[in-house]
């Protein structure tokens, strides 16, 4: 589900960057999909996402299992639910993590990069405002059977754009301090597949 991940994703780094060092572990944030952002086989859908469990032996040092509970509604198919679960470095949530990403432009771990982009302020579907968001871009994941489960959800099944894996995924993300679990309010995934493109956008709820 590399493309949700994305999506999830996408959804996962933001809160940790600021303040003091916290134990996210247990937070929860909800996400409804942008019809006018995503693919148009998708009718409607939401994503749950919680901070699930803290793993201190994770590949690359101490991660916290982040999960995206994903309910869409998809033409032909109807509804399709599943999960898509990745590891976010601990590192994140201290203090200093986005105030360095600022600095540098780019952060990298075993599971994909970050590159910050710029601040941005944004609205959310529900109306609520957000200023000075940190905008940033997920690439390069690390490949997961559940990513091409997710991509096959997303173009409705069609058998004529295969099962392989997603490339040139990536999340771009809005960022805001005090949003719970990632601190993501938009999020916004895109990548191919057997050279199609296939997109997402969510905001918070």
């Amino acid at each position: 589900m590399k493309f949700l991940t994305i999506l999830s994703i996408t959804l996962m780094f933001a809160t940790g960057a600021f303040g003091q060092t916290r134990d996210p572990l247990g937070e929860e944030a909800f996400y409804d999909l942008d019809k006018s952002r995503s693919h148009n086989m998708i009718r409607s859908g939401k994503v749950d996402s919680i901070i699930a469990t803290y793993n201190p032996h994770a590949e690359g040092g101490p991660a916290y299992e982040y999960h995206l509970n994903y309910e869409f509604v998809v033409k032909l198919l109807g509804k399709q639910k599943g999960t898509e679960i990745f590891e976010i470095p601990a590192e994140y949530f201290s203090p200093q993590f986005m105030e360095e990403l600022r600095e540098t432009g780019y952060y990298e771990s075993p599971q994909f990069k970050l590159e910050y982009l710029y601040v941005e302020s944004t609205t959310t579907m529900n109306g609520l405002y957000y200023e000075d968001c940190d905008r940033v871009r997920f690439y390069d994941f690390k490949e997961s059977e559940t990513s091409m489960d997710f991509a096959s959800v997303l173009v409705g099944n069609d058998r004529s754009w295969g099962r392989g894996s997603i490339e040139d995924l990536e999340i771009k993300a809005h960022i805001y301090y005090g949003v719970p679990a990632i601190g993501a309010v938009k999020l916004d995934i895109t990548g191919k597949s057997n050279g199609r493109g296939i997109f997402a956008g969510a905001d918070l709820r």
